[in-house]
């Protein structure tokens, strides 16, 4: 049976949204994966599902841009971590209807793997089309991490981006996500708040995705760090601390 209820993770990069995979990855019903980058595509949404398949090769080999601030045109990203190779996932997509058909097959087998009931992406882009995810699944679930513009953007500028540039994307990726504000299915996250009282603002969420609180998301483990970057102050698989706020 397929995820009715997955979860997508968007907002501005740089505000937490590594480390909240990484703790609700440690769910006992949810399995959270590497980016994607597929929810954050306009094609997913807007093309017909003949068009899509039909171009779905060329999505994942020259890339299929975002419509943002920051025009990110990678596609499919480690879906071997998924479980597919590139020639499986082309044959499984010619056999599906529509994309709704063809991300629920994507999933499942990741699903099974992991014992897990929920699946859950991040890609910070995804604030683009949060909307548009909640027609593809009217229960799905969006969560918005945000944190202090400041400490994002000094994390950019590690990152060799301009302040306009940083400041911008945080702009932009921030208004996106606060345009499905008001939406039942929609959750707001601060960095802050997870960092500085984790067990309370994880029983929120819990909550808000209608889950049991599993207490075992606040301890550490020996997990895959391959996300980490040099600008972060924290491994995302390190205990939580809040050594990254007011830098």
């Amino acid at each position: 049976m397929s995820c009715r209820n997955p979860i997508i993770i968007g907002g501005s990069g740089s505000s937490g949204s590594s480390l909240l995979a990484t703790i609700l990855n440690r769910h006992s019903e949810i399995a959270v994966g590497p980016e994607l980058s597929l929810f954050n595509k306009p094609v997913l949404y807007e093309n017909n599902w003949d068009e899509f398949s039909k171009n779905l090769e060329k999505y994942i080999i020259k890339g299929s841009s975002t419509e943002g601030w920051f025009l990110y045109w990678k596609s499919m990203r480690e879906m071997e971590k998924y479980g597919w190779e590139f020639d499986s996932l082309i044959k499984m997509s010619m056999g599906c209807e529509n994309s709704l058909e063809f991300v629920d097959n994507f999933f499942n087998n990741f699903l099974k793997k992991n014992n897990k009931t929920i699946w859950a992406e991040k890609t910070p882009s995804n604030a683009y089309y949060f909307k548009s995810f909640l027609k593809l699944y009217p229960q799905g679930r969006i969560i918005h991490i945000y944190r202090d513009y400041k400490d994002v953007i000094a994390s950019f500028q590690k990152r060799g981006m301009n302040t306009y540039y940083s400041s911008m994307l945080y702009l932009y990726n921030t208004a996106s996500a606060l345009s499905c504000r008001g939406n039942k299915n929609y959750y707001e996250l601060s960095y802050e708040n997870l960092v500085n009282d984790p067990a309370n603002t994880l029983e929120g969420v819990c909550n808000f995705l209608e889950l049991i609180y599993d207490k075992s998301m606040l301890q550490s483990r020996d997990e895959d760090a391959s996300e980490k970057i040099s600008s972060w102050n924290n491994n995302p698989s390190s205990g939580i601390s809040p050594s990254s706020i007011g830098k």
